[in-house]
């Protein structure tokens, strides 16, 4: 059962488990992304079915500079010890909970990256950087282990603290699939950026082929959304271009996956969200074409995808090239597919990593 509980000193001690061998508590925050909901979710209903007592406490997020050091403070006053026998933490700032038994499974880059709309960092002042470094430092020395879900989620202070690398397994991989080759590029963009939407529909208006593109994943109502319809109308990509009207769901976005040319995981960060979409393609024997820096060990390039960058007319290129040759792209696709299944991921293992 879900429970949210503000920060303050309060004792811990409502949460309904389950019966099971071992009390695991998921800690996580308010600000969260479509992978980290996915594998935070995955792990209580895994850990409940290898026998465990599993449940989630979700603190409020902190990404005001100004507020890192009471809520800090904040999650140091949680009495917490009792409340279960193992802590799994995923983001800033459930790291500093007080539990003789505490792991990190590090997803997001937080709280030391830049703000996604600024070249400014989050903590620019030295005093204040100082102190959370210090502090999660320490906050690491009490940890049993800490993982880390893509080498890229590992904040700097960490990056010599012998921080283990756990990729998780997709939820319900049985599901994904390949039905075929179709003519579109499938573009994930539930964390969709005015510019990369943008960027997609340039590289439309330059292809030279049949290839189509479709956007899944945008909220209806959204101001995104109203502007890719505008974008789409004023560019006459009305006939090259789609965008999924209904609610998004897991069965209509394995839908999508199965039967699309490529998988463009565009408007997704690097890390966790990036590596998500990659294992997502590849357990459907999908290529991947990528706009982010090429740092996702996952993704091959010109083998099982292309790091694209950020040119329009680059993309409209790869495109049209694996529309025209599917040969092509069920080879890189299938490439993709040997690299996932060959990481041997299980939620078996990681359950134990958790347990024992």
């Amino acid at each position: 059962m879900w429970r949210t509980y503000a920060a303050s000193s309060e004792t811990i001690s409502r949460y309904e488990f389950g019966g099971g061998q071992v009390k695991v508590l998921l800690a996580k925050t308010t600000e969260t992304t479509y992978a980290e909901a996915r594998i935070c979710e995955t792990l209580r209903q895994k850990l409940i079915e290898y026998g465990h007592q599993a449940d989630v406490a979700i603190s409020p997020a902190c990404s005001d500079p100004a507020n890192m050091m009471e809520q800090i403070l904040a999650q140091r006053c949680y009495q917490i010890a009792n409340a279960c026998d193992s802590l799994v933490c995923f983001r800033f700032p459930t790291w500093f909970f007080n539990h003789a038994n505490k792991y990190f499974w590090l997803t997001a880059y937080q709280p030391f990256s830049a703000q996604p709309s600024s070249d400014e960092p989050m903590v620019s002042d030295p005093y204040l950087s100082e102190y959370i470094t210090r502090a999660t430092r320490a906050a690491m020395a009490e940890a049993e282990k800490v993982y880390a879900a893509t080498g890229e989620s590992v904040p700097e202070c960490m990056n010599d603290a012998g921080v283990e690398l756990l990729y998780a397994p997709l939820a319900g991989e049985t599901a994904y699939r390949c039905d075929s080759f179709g003519d579109t590029i499938y573009c994930h963009a539930h964390a969709a950026s005015l510019p990369d939407i943008d960027l997609v529909l340039q590289a439309m208006q330059h292809t030279k082929t049949g290839v189509k593109a479709f956007i899944a994943g945008i909220p209806n109502g959204s101001q995104v959304k109203e502007h890719i319809w505008k974008r789409i109308a004023e560019a006459g990509l009305s006939k090259k271009v789609g965008v999924q009207e209904e609610t998004f769901t897991e069965e209509n976005h394995i839908g999508n996956l199965s039967r699309c040319l490529a998988v463009l995981p565009a408007f997704l960060p690097s890390g966790t969200e990036f590596h998500y979409a990659v294992q997502e393609a590849g357990c459907c024997n999908k290529p991947v074409i990528s706009c982010a820096s090429p740092d996702c060990d996952l993704l091959r390039h010109e083998k099982s995808g292309y790091w694209a960058g950020r040119d329009p007319k680059v993309l409209a290129r790869l495109f049209d090239t694996l529309f025209e040759d599917k040969a092509l792209a069920e080879k890189m696709g299938a490439e993709n597919g040997r690299t996932v299944r060959g990481l041997g991921l299980s939620w078996e293992s990681i359950v134990g990593r958790f347990t024992n």
